[in-house]
C-alpha cells in the first residue's frame, strides 16, 4: 500500500513551505500588486529593458492609420474591467490567468467591483499580417465619475457598447451612450454574460434596437469571465473603429485625460496626443494655468508605465516633468498643452471645465491627537483626486476638522473607504449636505455649502430676493410593474415628472426633476427597495431652483450646537427635528439641573425633549408631620436648580456627539439594523445547492421534502451512505428514491471514491449522467471509514475523469495523526498542498474544494486555474470556533474557525467571483446521535438554505464586515443560483423563480419523522430567518 498522503514528510514540507511563502509575500508585497525581486538590480532590469526596446521598435513601425483608440461604454458592474483583462490577455499584454481587473488599481475598486479612476493600456494586435496599436481606456460607469467618462471618450475614436445580457440596458448605459454619441464615437455592440442561465440575448438585442436605433445584427455575444467569443472583438475593433486623425509634423496639441501622484516623480499626466510629437526635454505650456514645464519622461501604459523615446499624434500615454509638478491642483483635467514656442499658433481643445463639488460632509478625527496624521492622509488622497474640495473647519463639539466636497454620494463613500483602507484612519463623517444659493436684494449671489454658515431666518428677513437649492434630472429605468411605486417615491421626495416612455413592451424610462438634497438622503437605497433591486438610476445637474428652505439647528439649554445643523426644506422640519432631539437625548448624561434639547428654525421651536435632573432627597431626615418645613426645603431646592441652570454649562462628552453623528449618518443612508431591507421582495432564480446529504430511510423521508422550502430546486447529492455509493446502479437506485419523494427537484448524483472505482466505472458513470466523484480522506469525518488512504492509486481514474469531463469533489482536510501538529483547526490548510498538486498533475480536471472554511483555502482556490472551484456553506458564514465548541448541533467537519476566516468567507461570497458558489453541506443526524458522547459531525440547514445566507450577509453588514452596497442582486444571484450550475454545466430547466421575504416566524426547534421515531434539530433553532417563497 502506498504511504498515506497526509503522513508523508514531503506533504508536510509542502505545507510548511506554503505557510512560509504566504507570510513572506505578506511582508514583501509592493503597491499595485507588483512583487519584490530578490535579485540584483542589474539582473532585474536586464529583461524589461530588452523587452522595452523591442516594443518601441515595433510601435515605431506602425503608422497612425493602424492606430485604434477605443473605450468601453457600460453600466456599472456590467463587466468592463473583466472584459479589459481578456483583451489584454489575447494581445499578450498580460499573462493568462494573472491578476484580475488589472486596470482597477485601487483597493476600493476591487472590493466594490467598480471602476473609479479612468485607466488606459496600450496593446499590439497582429491582424492579417499587420501590427495595429490599440489604446484601451477603461472608464468608470457611475454618474459621480461622469467627468472621468467624458474626458476618456474625448480621447477615443470608438467604443464597445457593453450590455449585461442577464440585466439588459440600464440607466447608466443610456446616459453613457449619449455621451459617446455626442462625441461621434463609432459603436460596437457587445453582449456580456451570455453564458449565465438568466441571460436573455433576444430581449437585450431588442432593447438595443429600440432604445439606441443601432444595428444589433452584428452584436457580439461574449462571456468576459470565461473568455467565450472575446477573440471576435479585436477584429471588429480594427474593421469598424476609425483611426485617429493627426499629423506628426504639426504643432503639438495634447489633452490631459487624468493624473496621479508619485512620491518620486511628482504628478504624472495621462495624455492623448492630437497633433505633433513630444519627447523628454521638450518645454511645454498649459493653456489653463499658463505654467511652463520641462518634460522628464514620456511613455505608454503596458499595462504599467513603460518609458518611450517619444509619443506622437494618435497615441495615448503618460508624461511627467523634471523638475516635477509638485502640486496636483496645477493638473487641470481637460486642459490643453503645447510647446512653449508654438503657444500662439495653437487653439486649445474645447470642453475644459472645472469639476464642481455637489455633496459636502464635515470630517473630524475621533481622537484630536490624530489630527496631523489624518490631515497628511487626506492630503495624500487629494493628490490623486483633484475633484475633492478640502477646507479646514472647527467645531466646539468635535474640535478641528475639515469640510470635504465631492462630486456625488458614491464619490464621497469611495473617498471615505480609501481613507480607512489605505491609511487606517479613524474618522467621524457627518451626514451629507448640498450647496444652497442665497440671492440678496442687492443682486449679490452667495453659494453656501456649510450649514453653519447659512444665515438664520431672523437675519434673512427682508434682505433676500430668493433662496435656491440645486436640482437634478433623474433617469430611472425599471420594469413596468414597479412604475407606480417609483412615481410615489419620486413624488414623496418633492419630484416633478418630466417624461415617461417605454423602450420595450415591459421596460420603462422615467425622468423626474428632483432636489439634490433628497437624492443624497439615500434615495437610491429607497429606489432599490421599492423595485426589488430591478431599477437603475442616473442623473445630471439641472441648475438651481427657488425653494422654501431654512436652517434646522439643535439647541441644548438654548445654546446652539454647531456640529448639528442642516439646511432643509421646511416640510421636513418637524419630522427631522423630532428624530434629532429623541436620538440626542439618548447620548446626553443627566445633570444636576434640567437639560432642554430643542430643534429650531430661527426662533421657532419644532421639537423638544427634556432630560430630568438628578434629584437629591432633601426630605430624608424630616419628620413626616412638618408640612411647612417640607415646603420650605423643596422651594429652596427648586431655586437652587434655577440658579444652577442659569449659570451652568451642560457637560456633554465628546463621545456623545460622535455616537449621535454616527447614528444620524446611518439613518441618513440606511438603518443598519435593517441593513438588507432592500432585499425584501427581491426576485431571484431558484437556488442551486451543490453539496447536500440526504441520508437514508426515515431521515431521507423527513429531509428531502424540505429542499424546496429552502428556495432550492437543484442539488448535488453526497454519496457517503452506509455502505457508500460506489456503483452506478446504486447511485441510480438512490436517485429514484429521492425523485419519488420530491419530483420537483433536479438531483445531481455522485459516486464515492473507493478502490472499487475504475476508469471503466467513470465511463459508465458519465454515460448514466452521474455528475461527480466525491473523495473523503480516511477517517476524517462521519461515514468516511472507507475513505482514501492515498491518491496515487487513483491517478488512472482521474485521467479518465479528465477525458469524460467529470467533477472531482474533495473533502479538503487531513485527519489528525499521532505525532503531527494537525488538528481540526488546521486540517484544511494542511490539505491545500495536496489540492495544488492534484491540479498541477491534472490541469483539465474540474475540481471542487468542498465547504471552504478558511482564508487560506480561499486563496489556494484563487491561485489555481479556472478548473478549480469551491463551495461555501451558510453555517460557515455564521460561525467561528466559539460557536460550535460545546454545542453539538453546530458541530460540523470541517469546523468553523477564526473571525478572520469568517470575514474572508463573507467577502468572497459577495465578491462576484464565479469560482465560489453555494453548497449547504446540510447533514442531518438524529438528535440522539448529536447528543451522544462523541456526537456526529453535521449541521442541518436544508429547510432554510437561502434564508440562512441572507441572515449571515445581514449580520455581516451590521458588524461592518460587508458594506450594504456589496450585497447586490447580481452577486447574490451569481453565488446562489448561477455559478454552481455553470461549473457543473447544467441549466435550470424549470426556470422557476423565488422571492425573498423577511419572515416573522422562527426556525423550528425540532423536526420529527412521520412515525415519530426520529427527531432532527435544525441550525439556529428558535431564531428568526428570511424565507424564499416560490413565485
Amino acid at each position: 500500500m502506498q504511504p498515506c498522503f497526509w503522513t508523508s514528510r514531503s506533504a508536510l514540507r509542502q505545507c510548511d513551505a506554503l505557510c512560509s511563502r504566504t507570510a513572506r509575500l505578506r511582508r514583501t508585497a509592493l503597491p499595485n500588486g507588483f512583487p519584490r525581486s530578490f535579485t540584483t538590480t542589474a539582473t532585474w532590469l536586464a529583461g524589461p529593458v530588452r523587452v522595452q526596446g523591442q516594443l518601441e521598435q515595433r510601435i515605431a513601425k506602425i503608422p497612425i492609420e493602424r492606430f485604434r483608440n477605443f473605450c468601453i461604454v457600460a453600466h456599472v458592474d456590467h463587466g468592463k474591467s473583466t472584459l479589459s483583462d481578456r483583451l489584454l490577455e489575447l494581445t499578450g499584454t498580460i499573462a493568462v490567468g494573472g491578476k484580475k481587473q488589472i486596470l482597477d488599481k485601487l483597493d476600493v475598486e476591487r472590493e466594490r467591483g467598480i471602476t473609479v479612476k479612468a485607466q488606459t493600456c496600450s496593446m499590439i494586435y497582429n491582424y492579417k499580417g499587420e501590427d495595429y496599436l490599440l489604446h484601451l481606456v477603461d472608464t468608470p460607469g457611475h454618474v459621480d465619475f461622469r467627468a472621468e467618462v467624458s474626458r476618456s471618450y474625448a480621447s477615443c475614436g470608438g467604443a464597445l457598447l457593453l450590455v449585461d445580457a442577464s440585466q439588459g440596458i440600464q440607466a447608466q448605459t443610456v446616459a453613457n451612450f449619449y455621451l459617446a454619441f455626442a462625441q461621434n464615437l463609432a459603436l460596437v455592440p457587445v453582449l456580456n454574460k451570455v453564458d449565465l442561465p438568466s441571460a436573455d440575448t433576444e430581449r437585450t438585442l431588442e432593447q438595443l434596437r429600440d432604445t439606441f436605433e443601432i444595428d444589433s445584427s452584428n452584436a457580439i455575444g461574449v462571456s468576459a469571465k470565461t473568455g467565450l467569443n472575446v477573440d471576435k472583438i479585436l477584429p471588429t475593433i480594427v474593421e469598424q473603429i476609425p483611426a485617429p486623425a493627426g499629423k506628426e509634423d504639426a504643432p503639438l496639441k495634447l489633452l490631459l485625460v487624468d493624473s496621479w501622484y508619485d512620491n518620486y516623480k511628482g504628478v504624472i499626466l495621462l495624455v492623448r496626443v492630437f497633433e505633433g510629437r513630444i519627447k523628454a526635454g521638450d518645454r511645454i505650456k498649459s493653456f489653463a494655468t499658463d505654467i511652463e514645464y520641462i518634460v522628464g519622461e514620456v511613455g505608454i501604459m503596458y499595462p504599467l508605465e513603460t518609458a518611450q523615446t517619444s509619443l506622437r499624434a494618435g497615441q495615448v500615454g503618460y508624461i511627467f516633468f523634471n523638475p516635477g509638478m509638485k502640486r496636483s491642483k496645477e493638473a487641470k483635467i481637460g486642459d490643453t498643452y503645447t510647446h512653449t514656442h508654438t503657444r500662439s499658433q495653437v487653439q486649445p481643445l474645447p470642453g475644459f471645465e472645472e469639476p464642481q463639488s455637489m455633496v459636502f460632509v464635515a470630517a473630524f478625527p475621533t481622537d484630536q491627537s490624530d489630527f496631523s496624521r489624518l490631515e497628511d492622509s487626506i492630503n495624500q488622497l487629494t493628490l490623486n483626486d483633484r475633484s475633492v474640495l478640502v477646507t479646514k473647519e472647527s467645531s466646539e463639539a468635535l474640535g478641528a476638522g475639515w469640510r470635504l466636497g465631492f462630486l456625488g454620494t458614491l464619490h464621497c463613500s469611495v473617498f471615505e473607504d480609501r481613507l480607512r483602507q489605505e491609511h487606517g484612519a479613524s474618522i467621524i463623517i457627518t451626514p451629507p449636505s448640498v450647496p444652497f444659493k442665497v440671492v440678496w436684494k442687492d443682486g449679490k449671489e452667495e453659494i453656501v455649502s456649510n450649514p453653519n454658515h447659512f444665515p438664520d431666518s431672523t437675519v434673512l428677513h427682508g434682505k433676500i430676493e430668493s433662496l435656491q437649492e440645486p436640482y437634478i434630472t433623474a433617469t430611472v429605468t425599471m420594469p413596468e410593474e414597479y412604475l407606480g411605486k417609483v412615481i410615489e417615491l419620486c413624488e414623496g421626495n418633492r419630484g416633478e415628472q418630466e417624461s415617461l416612455s417605454f423602450f420595450t413592451s415591459t421596460q420603462v424610462i422615467l425622468k423626474y426633476a428632483l432636489p439634490l438634497e433628497r437624492l443624497v438622503d439615500d434615495f437610491f437605497g429607497k429606489l432599490k427597495s421599492a423595485t426589488k433591486g430591478y431599477a437603475s438610476l442616473d442623473y445630471e445637474e439641472a441648475g438651481y431652483r427657488e425653494s422654501h428652505i431654512a436652517k434646522l439647528q439643535l439647541h441644548v439649554n438654548k445654546a446652539p450646537v454647531d456640529a448639528v445643523a442642516r439646511v432643509i426644506h421646511v416640510s421636513q422640519a418637524e419630522r427631522l427635528g423630532k428624530a434629532w432631539v429623541a436620538k440626542f437625548k439618548e447620548h446626553v448624561d443627566r445633570q444636576m439641573f434640567e437639560v432642554v434639547i430643542q430643534a429650531a428654525i430661527g426662533k421657532r421651536i419644532v421639537a423638544r425633549e427634556t432630560l430630568k435632573p438628578f434629584r437629591k432627597d432633601v426630605l430624608q431626615k424630616l419628620h413626616a408631620a412638618d408640612a411647612s418645613r417640607r415646603r420650605k426645603l423643596l422651594e429652596k431646592q427648586k431655586e437652587g436648580r434655577r440658579k444652577l441652570r442659569a449659570v451652568g454649562n451642560v457637560a456633554i462628552d465628546n463621545k456623545a456627539f460622535q455616537s449621535f453623528l454616527a447614528k444620524m449618518t446611518t439613518i441618513s443612508h440606511c438603518n443598519s439594523l435593517m441593513a438588507l431591507e432592500k432585499l425584501n421582495g427581491l426576485e431571484l432564480p431558484a437556488a442551486a445547492d451543490m453539496h447536500v446529504h440526504l441520508r437514508e430511510k426515515e431521515i431521507m423521508e423527513l429531509v428531502t421534502p424540505t429542499i424546496r422550502r429552502g428556495g432550492v430546486n437543484t442539488v448535488f447529492v453526497m454519496p457517503n451512505l452506509v455502505p457508500p455509493i460506489t456503483t452506478v446502479q446504486h447511485a441510480l437506485q438512490y436517485k429514484k428514491q429521492l425523485q419519488d419523494l420530491e419530483p420537483n427537484v433536479t438531483f445531481l448524483m455522485s459516486l464515492y471514491l473507493h478502490p472499487n472505482i475504475s476508469p471503466e466505472t467513470v465511463k459508465e458513470a458519465k454515460k448514466a449522467g452521474i455528475a461527480g466523484i466525491k473523495s473523503y480522506p480516511h477517517g476524517v469525518t462521519t461515514h468516511s471509514e472507507d475513505g482514501v488512504m492515498s491518491y496515487e492509486q487513483f491517478y488512472p481514474v482521474f485521467e479518465e475523469m479528465e477525458r469524460q469531463d467529470m467533477v472531482l469533489n474533495l473533502h479538503g482536510e487531513l485527519p489528525p495523526s499521532q505525532g503531527q501538529d494537525i488538528t481540526v483547526l488546521n486540517a484544511e490548510e494542511a490539505f491545500l498542498p495536496t489540492l495544488k498538486d492534484l491540479h498541477k498533475k491534472f490541469p483539465n480536471l474540474r475540481i471542487i474544494l468542498e465547504h471552504c472554511t478558511s482564508a487560506a483555502a480561499i486563496q489556494a482556490v484563487k491561485d489555481c486555474g479556472p478548473t478549480v472551484a469551491a463551495t461555501i456553506t451558510a453555517h460557515h458564514l455564521f460561525m467561528i470556533v466559539d460557536d460550535w465548541a460545546g454545542d453539538p448541533h453546530c458541530f460540523c467537519k470541517p469546523v468553523a474557525k477564526l473571525p478572520s476566516d469568517r470575514r474572508a468567507l463573507l467577502k468572497t461570497a459577495m465578491s462576484g467571483d464565479s469560482k465560489f458558489f453555494f453548497g449547504t453541506d446540510s447533514a442531518p443526524h438524529p438528535a440522539s446521535t448529536k447528543r451522544a458522547d462523541r456526537y456526529a459531525a453535521g449541521v442541518f440547514t436544508q429547510p432554510h438554505a437561502v434564508g440562512y445566507v441572507i441572515d449571515a450577509l445581514e449580520q455581516g453588514v451590521q458588524t461592518g464586515v460587508l458594506k450594504e452596497g456589496e450585497v447586490t442582486k447580481e452577486r447574490l444571484q451569481g453565488f446562489l443560483c448561477d455559478f454552481g450550475r455553470t461549473f457543473y454545466k447544467v441549466t435550470d430547466e424549470r426556470k422557476e423563480r423565488m422571492v425573498l421575504a423577511r419572515e416573522k416566524e422562527a426556525v423550528e426547534d425540532v423536526m420529527t419523522s412521520a412515525d415519530g421515531k426520529v427527531e432532527v434539530v435544525p441550525f439556529r433553532r428558535g431564531k428568526m430567518t428570511w424565507e424564499a417563497k416560490w413565485k
